[in-house]
């Protein structure tokens, strides 16, 4: 009974041996597909690192137009205001020009009216020296006579 203890035991030893042998391969088989899917993951984590400083660089590129886009946005506000101010001052000077030109008509109706009025002297005038030249033209014929 003791051999076949012994042997049972020997039998239990060699099959836990060999459990453990296939469990090592097993193991070893687990621990290099392990290898792989680290390794796939170191790949995949350096083209996310890559990827971020892609998008690192497009940020900082978005910063840029971004920076641009104030900076035009500010030069247009400034255009904006000068054609205003422009605007502005224009119609002052229009509205200065039109009195001055509303001035400049009523004086001239002025005028027109004093040099209507002195054409209208000189025509009496000389109305008046005509008679009188004549009136004279014949006070000398007939003290000639």
């Amino acid at each position: 009974m003791e051999k076949t203890l012994e042997q049972i035991l020997v039998s239990m030893q060699e099959q836990i041996a060999d459990l453990g042998s296939q469990m090592n391969s097993r193991f070893d088989v687990m621990e290099k597909r392990l290898d792989g899917v680290d390794e796939r993951f170191d790949g995949v984590d350096k083209r996310l690192d890559a990827m971020d400083k892609r998008f690192d660089a497009v940020d900082e590129r978005f910063d840029g137009v971004d920076k641009r886009l104030d900076a035009m946005d500010k030069r247009f506000d400034a255009v904006d205001e000068r054609f205003d101010n422009l605007t502005t001052e224009m119609r002052s000077h229009f509205k200065q020009i039109e009195t001055k030109l509303d001035h400049h008509e009523k004086l001239y109706q002025v005028v027109s009216n004093e040099l209507n009025a002195a054409k209208i002297d000189i025509e009496y005038l000389s109305e008046k020296t005509g008679v009188h030249d004549k009136e004279i033209n014949q006070l000398k014929k007939t003290i000639k006579i």
